[in-house]
């Protein structure tokens, strides 16, 4: 699970956030309080998706400097953003601020999430805590079939509960290694393409060409087994 993933998010809290170390570069520059604002009042409601992403995008874009290791190291303890959720011009809470940001990071690691349009803060808040494959999982259906927060909460519970009683959660291993493969293919969101040196990028398109080969071959499998059905 993301550090991020048990922010303070309704009533879910992380502490741990923003303890560690980062000395690469100092703080970032004072943020920008009007431009947040703009980006909030372009972009509709309070509990929408699309507020929480734009908000979350321009705090992370001028108080982070787009650096996610900053944010990780830092999180709320970061004097500009202390700065910025103080600031009586805002007009927005420090709690408002952080959960926007947070859900920005959660779309970096699962890109569809800005394409949903019946999933709001009060669903993704549902789902804190879980693995991430299945945050995934509970977000695309209750995305695909219009849950609403109550539905999608039973459907955290019952998951929530069986784990705790140990109990194994039934989940194909091979829906595990696709969950694996999507999220490698996620991390490309994060720089570590651009910091990679010319040897291993030849060695990334070679293995890249030889994957696509394999899930072709995956696929026409497993449409033939849907059409079997």
């Amino acid at each position: 699970m993301s550090s991020l993933d048990a922010l303070e998010l309704g009533k879910e809290t992380m502490d741990g956030l923003g303890s560690g170390v980062y000395y690469s570069r100092p703080e970032s520059a004072e943020g920008d309080a009007k431009s947040v604002a703009k980006a909030a009042e372009s972009a509709g409601g309070l509990h929408s998706l699309h507020w929480a992403l734009e908000v979350g995008e321009a705090v992370f874009r001028r108080v982070f400097n787009g650096d996610e290791r900053l944010l990780r190291a830092r999180g709320k303890k970061n004097s500009s953003f202390r700065r910025l959720a103080a600031d009586p011009d805002l007009g927005m809470s420090p709690s408002s601020l952080w959960r926007a940001v947070a859900i920005y990071e959660l779309s970096r690691r699962f890109p569809e999430l800005v394409q949903y349009t019946h999933t709001g803060v009060g669903h993704i808040s549902v789902v804190l805590g879980l693995p991430e494959p299945d945050q995934y999982s509970l977000l695309r259906a209750g995305e695909a079939q219009r849950w609403t927060r109550r539905r999608l909460q039973r459907e955290a519970a019952e998951l929530r509960l069986r784990r705790r009683q140990g109990a194994p959660v039934p989940r194909s291993r091979f829906l595990d290694r696709l969950a694996g493969l999507e999220l490698l293919a996620c991390d490309t969101f994060r720089d570590e393409v651009s910091r990679m040196r010319v040897d291993e990028l030849e060695e990334a398109m070679g293995a890249l060409t030889r994957v696509r080969q394999r899930l072709a071959e995956v696929e026409g499998r497993l449409r033939q087994s849907c059409a079997a059905e």
